[in-house]
């Protein structure tokens, strides 16, 4: 019965003085291996560069700092970590590269000046010289008949004065020659009445985006319709400021615009600010009321100028 029983542990015990194995000794002289994650790391940092470099850069970086993690805790088990650094370092030069083109993209563009709304200058010539009748040039304003010079109305390009014509608009731009200002205006004042013209004086500066704004919607249907037959003398402020501040025309809000009546003495006037952004759609609702006297709700309200005696507040 004894042999009977002990026949199962035979072999376990054919050779009882054989050593045993030691399963840390083996364990310890295992060949390390790399780590799945640096592999993965470094194959999504170099084909996912082909398809979406922003995200697989986002994820080839998680991927190198997680493998980077686990084979230092691996205690030597596990290499790999040459790999997981390359691939966060071509994970971050894939994020810093499609940062940078999407920046190129959709970054604004900075506003262009528009181009001066000035057509053909329409200044008035002198006579011929030569035979005595010779006919005088144009004067250049449509639905005027030809008509002798005269030198009390009659101003030229030399004087700073460059006319031109904007659909029913014409527009007048009074440079630093053209003064004494008053008189100017009052020769325009003439015209624009000869002309069936509402007179009305705009005042700008150099590099003034609102007043870019404007001038770019003169040519605008709506602009044209809003202010109709007009003569829009434009006026730079910085050439004739003490000569304004004579006429009483405020200078500290720019653009602006003066409805100007006899003796060039303004009826009424608006800057700017009566509108948001400068475009032609709350532009031309202003305006029009305006030059028709029927802008009765206003953010500033115009009180006629200055007295000469007043001093500001």
């Amino acid at each position: 019965m004894q042999r009977a029983s002990n026949r199962g542990y035979t072999g376990a015990m054919s050779d009882p003085g054989a050593p045993r194995p030691d399963p840390w000794l083996a364990e310890a002289e295992a060949k390390p291996t790399r780590h799945g994650l640096a592999v993965a790391a470094l194959l999504t940092s170099t084909l996912g560069a082909l398809c979406l470099p922003g995200v697989s850069g986002i994820v080839a970086v998680f991927l190198g700092i997680g493998a980077r993690y686990a084979i230092e805790r691996s205690e030597g088990k596990k290499t790999g970590t040459l790999m997981a650094w390359a691939a966060i370092v071509l994970g971050v030069i894939q994020l810093v590269s499609a940062g940078l083109v999407l920046w190129l993209v959709v970054r604004p563009k900075p506003p262009e000046e528009p181009e001066p709304l000035v057509a053909s200058p329409a200044v008035s010539a002198p006579p011929a010289s030569g035979a005595p009748g010779a006919a005088p040039a144009p004067s250049g304003r449509p639905g005027l008949a030809s008509r002798p010079p005269d030198p009390a109305t009659d101003r030229s390009l030399d004087d700073g004065i460059l006319e031109a014509r904007i659909g029913q608009l014409t527009l007048v731009d009074l440079g630093a020659d053209a003064v004494p200002l008053e008189s100017e205006l009052e020769r325009q004042r003439r015209l624009a009445q000869e002309a069936g013209e509402r007179l009305v004086l705009w005042t700008v500066v150099p590099r003034c985006q609102p007043c870019l704004g404007v001038a770019a919607a003169l040519p605008d249907p709506k602009l044209q319709r809003a202010l109709g037959p007009t003569r829009l003398v434009r006026v730079n402020v910085h050439e004739h400021l003490i000569e304004l501040e004579r006429l009483k025309i405020p200078t500290d809000k720019i653009p602006g615009f003066a409805l100007l009546g006899p003796r060039s003495r303004a009826i009424d006037y608006v800057n700017g600010g009566e509108w948001d952004e400068d475009v032609v759609d709350n532009i031309a609702p202003i305006l029009e009321k305006f030059v028709r006297g029927e802008l009765k709700q206003r953010r500033e309200r115009w009180r006629g100028g200055r007295r000469d005696d007043e001093t500001p507040i």
